[in-house]
């Protein structure tokens, strides 16, 4: 019919820096250390080889992967978008046909 749905895989790249709250060393040693914990909540979101880390700068550098649902179809103006999140699938299945699904 006139529906239309598609999948989209898209990739950025993020840059992020903690700064310390004022100039003292001990300011920038808190703020690296809430980089490290910071660190280790990316890395199981992310995954290593996505991540690279400079602990003394509290720099972090992510390629960040997602993929996207668009959907246009009779009942919507225009494209939507939902994001492909796994753990959302079980609903997304109940309204997107199961063809969309297939690249994943």
């Amino acid at each position: 019919k006139s529906n239309k749905y598609c999948l989209i895989h898209h990739n950025f790249d993020l840059t992020m820096q903690m700064l310390p709250t004022n100039d003292s060393e001990e300011a920038m040693e808190v703020t690296r250390a809430t980089a490290a914990f910071t660190y280790d909540y990316m890395l199981a979101s992310y995954g290593e080889e996505n991540i690279k880390f400079d602990k003394e700068k509290a720099l972090f550098e992510i390629l960040m992967k997602s993929k996207t649902f668009a959907i246009n179809d009779e009942k919507t103006e225009g494209w939507k978008f939902i994001e492909a999140k796994e753990d959302a699938h079980a609903i997304l299945k109940n309204i997107l046909p199961d063809s969309v699904f297939s690249n994943e």
